[in-house]
């Protein structure tokens, strides 16, 4: 994946993740989004 599209899939993975906690539902995926995003952005900056 280049760059770009790494970066768009984070900021999709975090679009997702505030309209699903303003939707009230799905908090412990929320969490487990949130997460896998911390763990992407943190791979793509080791690299």
């Amino acid at each position: 994946m280049k760059k770009t599209e790494r970066n768009l899939f984070s900021i999709f993975l975090s679009l997702g993740s505030l309209f699903a906690t303003f939707s009230g539902f799905f908090i412990l995926g929320i969490g487990m989004l949130i997460g896998g995003a911390t763990l992407l952005t943190k791979s793509i900056s080791e690299e």
